[in-house]
């Protein structure tokens, strides 16, 4: 499993408890835990402690930084038809068999993919219109004399 360090950027120290255990980090220091667990203490929720003023203290500012040790590699999702079950490789396959079992899904859901779809119709009709309407961009300096114009 990949490891990580979680530094503390804050120059109060921070105490938070984390999966049971309370974890604490002094000013300018840090802790190492496995690479998804890090990510997650990193963004757990941590109350906000106010002052008298209505202020936010400075000791409840999560200032945290996660750092990996080792090379992290993202996890491989596979695309799933979950009409069928079937696995595929690219997005494309998968919309060919979503529009394939598209009567297996319920009333509601039909007239949400007829929404969708005539909404991409429309972006990409709007992206039509941008294209033809792209004029060349002007090259600067002055512009040319107009040989018709009256000269005075």
């Amino acid at each position: 499993m990949a490891r990580a360090r979680v530094y503390n950027d804050n120059v109060h120290p921070h105490r938070e408890l984390f999966k049971g255990t309370q974890i604490e980090i002094h000013a300018g220091g840090y802790v190492d835990m496995d690479f998804e667990d890090a990510l997650l203490f990193e963004g757990q929720f941590f109350p906000m402690i106010k002052n008298a003023g209505g202020q936010q203290c400075p000791t409840s500012y999560k200032r945290l930084r996660v750092v990996a040790l080792d090379k992290v590699t993202p996890a491989e999702v596979p695309l799933v038809c979950h009409a069928t079950g079937q696995k595929v490789a690219t997005t494309e396959e998968l919309a060919a068999l979503n529009r394939e079992h598209e009567h297996l899904l319920h009333d509601d859901a039909k007239e949400q993919v007829k929404e969708m779809r005539e909404k991409d119709e429309e972006i990409e009709a709007l992206k039509a219109k941008l294209a033809a309407l792209e004029v060349p961009k002007n090259k600067g300096g002055r512009p040319r004399k107009n040989p018709e114009a009256a000269s005075a």
